[in-house]
């Protein structure tokens, strides 16, 4: 963890050395460390009731278990920390950034979703295949 905030790091992603700036965000006038998302982090994701393939129908819930994932793992905590954020007129605009960026940046998160898209496309093929033997 970097202190204080912000802090740049140094990995290697898709073969180049990149250098990528700790994210933050602020929920009720606190600044708080996005975490990276990995496989850990997803399965932290998964136990809290967020899967992969419902984020986008479950944004509030995800964003909840992400923060909470940020505190160290309290759900009623974090819920309540975005209700007060959110009644005092704060938005969720900084942390949905902070995860998407994570979720872009994420070197499990991009070969999860390659190896996702590459057997779709396999899948395709196949069911191509089979429409044109019918035939």
């Amino acid at each position: 963890m970097c202190v204080p905030f912000p802090c740049i790091w140094t990995k290697i992603q898709g073969g180049k050395v990149k250098e990528f700036m700790t994210r933050t965000f602020t929920i009720n006038g606190k600044l708080y460390q996005a975490r990276e998302i990995t496989f850990n982090t997803i399965c932290e994701l998964e136990d809290a009731g967020v899967s992969l393939t419902e984020i986008e129908q479950k944004p509030i819930s995800t964003v909840r278990s992400y923060f909470a994932i940020c505190l160290g793992g309290n759900k009623e905590v974090a819920g309540q920390e975005i209700e007060k954020h959110i009644i005092n007129g704060g938005s969720l605009d900084e942390i949905m950034t902070a995860f998407r960026e994570e979720l872009s940046d994420s070197d499990f998160f991009q070969a999860l979703t390659k190896t996702a898209n590459e057997e779709a496309a396999e899948n395709q093929e196949a069911e191509t295949a089979k429409r044109t033997r019918k035939k």
